[in-house]
């Protein structure tokens, strides 16, 4: 289960930066068509709804990405503690974010298809598109948590490399 979690991880964790990068890059042009048509004195309507869905997306990607590498903030508040209460602390932690990723899914889930029929501003853009990163976020940060839980010990989950 150790190696078939860390493969799916490593899977998902590429196809993850590599739509992060197009998103990324679409944004940059998007912004671009923005400025430069602005500029030129020319209206584009569609240009800001894209802009932020493309945000959007990018933004709850690298939030499941960042749950694989520990690049969450993490508050250390007692210092060294005893290998057990340490380990306790690590569960509550992980049941936390088990919690809030079902939450961030269920919660998604719902707002998506609430809003399946309703269009953002001048782009006209379904909201559905919006609110699907929700729960696709939460499936891949449900999965890094999986694999830093039970599969992987080099990651940096929680803030603890074993």
């Amino acid at each position: 289960m150790r190696k078939t979690l860390t493969i799916l991880g490593d899977l998902i964790a590429r196809l993850e930066w590599a739509a992060i990068a197009l998103l990324l890059a679409a944004l940059a042009v998007v912004t671009l068509i923005q400025v430069l048509t602005r500029n030129l004195g020319i209206y584009v309507s569609w240009v800001e709804d894209v802009a932020v869905l493309l945000l959007v997306w990018q933004v709850f990607l690298g939030s499941a990405l960042a749950l694989r590498y520990g690049g969450h903030y993490t508050v250390d508040l007692f210092g060294e503690l005893p290998p057990g209460f340490d380990r306790l602390l690590r569960g509550l932690a992980i049941a936390v974010t088990a919690v809030v990723l079902a939450v961030l899914f269920w919660k998604g889930a719902e707002l998506a298809w609430m809003l399946r029929f309703r269009l953002s501003g001048a782009g006209e853009i379904p909201m559905y598109a919006y609110y699907a990163a929700f729960p696709t976020a939460s499936v891949f940060g449900a999965l890094h948590l999986a694999e830093a839980t039970f599969g992987c010990p080099r990651l940096p989950a929680f803030g603890v490399v074993e």
